[in-house]
């Protein structure tokens, strides 16, 4: 799944740090990523595409009404939902792909090649309604895992939501209670249980998995309000957080570009500042305070979708969004102190018979919760 030429990886911040890469540029010059990911992702995003051409009104699908409603439904769902997500670009499949659709036979089996599926692409005309159509009626005849859908065999692209920016801020933000299902295998609930015992994020329902911001250069005494220098963290900052009210700060102070979220020991250890709200200066809280308003806004934005609206009642009450994310971005150096939140990562988000009930997973509480610990 190389593409065409070697790929130029991107810093990503979240869990899929080495394993995100450049894809070919949109038309209008803006820069994409390519992952691997699941068949039901690459559903999610195909059904989001054809919700804004209509093109399944278009294409006769089965002979069975109670799956063409769903069908119809999902496919509208997505469509509303598609404002708070990323745009797809391209999609790759998987090496053994197997199809019964003739118009997708064409793109089968071209290992090194990501079809583009932008608006104008050929390919997309040819592919969207298909492959889409050929997805959910698979998923729609599944008893539990499958190995088809529930592994990282298909590749995606997606338009990078940092691009243009001068010096992005990003911060990957894990919502729920857990990452499994009934359907996951014991020994791997066990390390996950393990892993997670007395986090947190069991409280929360939610983690940060990374971050990555622009703050003064205060060691520069000459200029030092000019000079930005790019502060990281990655999974460990959210394990390492274990009290509510230091969660809270770090979400709150992400949002500004004043003082450090935290430093790494000798030990590597991370070492929280408890003072880093109060070292903010007044200008600087101005704009933190605007990007937070902004941030806030989009996620009521998208509670009010799932909890009152019935595109995102139906969407809740047929799928699990489990082991979903949401990214928090803005630009350092725009002046206008925006920001914005893409909801990402439906790799392990299938239906909800498969998985447990939305109070254990945690996934609308996450999002309230984070929600409430940006409130100032």
């Amino acid at each position: 799944m190389s593409g065409e030429s070697s790929p130029r990886q991107f810093e990503a911040v979240g869990g899929h740090k080495s394993s995100i890469f450049y894809g070919k540029p949109t038309r209008d010059g803006r820069s994409t990523l390519q992952k691997t990911t699941t068949a039901w992702e690459i559903m999610y995003y195909l059904a989001m595409e054809l919700a804004k051409e209509d093109a399944f009104k278009q294409h006769p699908i089965t002979a069975h009404p109670h799956v063409d409603e769903a069908r119809a439904k999902f496919i509208h769902a997505a469509g509303k939902l598609a404002v708070f997500t990323s745009t797809l670009f391209s999609i790759h499949f998987p090496e053994k792909y197997m199809t019964k659709s003739a118009a997708l036979k064409p793109y089968i089996g071209r290992v090194n090649e990501w079809i583009l599926m932008e608006a104008g692409a050929p390919a997309r005309g040819a592919v969207l309604a298909p492959l889409f159509n050929e997805l959910f009626d698979g998923a729609e005849q599944l008893k539990g895992f499958n190995e088809e859908y529930d592994t990282g065999i298909w590749g995606i692209g997606l338009v990078d939501e940092t691009s243009g920016m001068q010096r992005p801020c990003i911060m990957d933000v894990k919502l729920g209670f857990i990452r499994h299902s009934p359907l996951t295998p014991e020994e791997k609930v066990a390390r996950m249980m393990k892993k997670e015992h007395n986090s947190l994020v069991r409280n929360t329902a939610l983690r940060i998995c990374g971050c990555r911001r622009y703050i003064h250069d205060t060691s520069n005494n000459e200029g030092a309000a000019a000079t930005l220098i790019c502060e990281r963290f990655g999974k460990d900052i959210g394990y390492a957080i274990s009290d509510v009210r230091v969660l809270s700060t770090c979400l709150t102070a992400f949002m500004s570009i004043g003082e450090p979220l935290a430093e790494r020991k000798e030990n590597e250890q991370l070492d929280f500042h408890p003072e880093v709200m109060g070292a903010i200066t007044s200008a600087e809280q101005v704009h933190m305070k605007q990007r937070i308003r902004h941030i806030r806004a989009e996620i009521e934005s998208l509670l009010h979708f799932f909890e009152g609206t019935p595109d995102g009642t139906f969407m809740l009450q047929h799928m699990a969004f489990v082991s979903a994310s949401v990214l928090l971005l803005y630009d350092a150096a725009d002046s206008s102190a925006r920001a914005k939140l893409r909801f990402i990562d439906f790799a392990r988000s299938t239906w909800r018979k498969f998985n447990f009930d939305e109070p254990t997973i945690g996934f609308i509480q996450g999002l309230k919760n984070l929600d409430a610990y940006l409130s100032f």
